[in-house]
């Protein structure tokens, strides 16, 4: 996948997404208003399409989840626990957290440390 890069989009590169198996982690950070929930569908359906069972999230530096997004992920997890995975959030903001909590959705998303997560999911190199 062809993108342009900048500090507000997420990783596209193969590098910046690593796998093991049948997880992969999704590096996301803070997108436009008017990028944010395409990109983030593309980059979760990619995932599944990849054959990730399991999706790892790492949310760090992303304040908010507008309701597009919670829709990617929610739909991302869908598909991911019909093959046996789910979706993990891994270095969640404290905004994020707090909605997370409000709409029970911690009981759906498991909430990491990256320190947790480190240890399960290998970082790849670009090719």
């Amino acid at each position: 996948m062809s993108t342009t890069r900048n500090h507000d989009r997420p990783a596209t590169a193969p590098g910046d997404d690593a796998e093991r198996g049948d997880r992969i982690l999704v590096v996301l950070r803070q997108l436009p208003l008017d990028d944010e929930v395409p990109e983030l569908r593309w980059r979760l359906r990619e995932a599944v399409l990849g054959g990730a069972r399991t999706v790892v999230v790492d949310m760090r530096g992303v304040q908010r989840l507008s309701s597009g997004m919670m829709s990617a992920l929610l739909t991302t997890h869908r598909l991911c626990r019909v093959r046996g995975g789910h979706v993990e959030l891994v270095d969640c903001e404290r905004p994020v957290v707090e909605l997370l909590y409000r709409t029970a959705l911690w009981r759906v998303f498991p909430l990491r440390l990256r320190s947790e997560s480190a240890t399960t999911v290998r970082r790849t190199t670009a090719s």
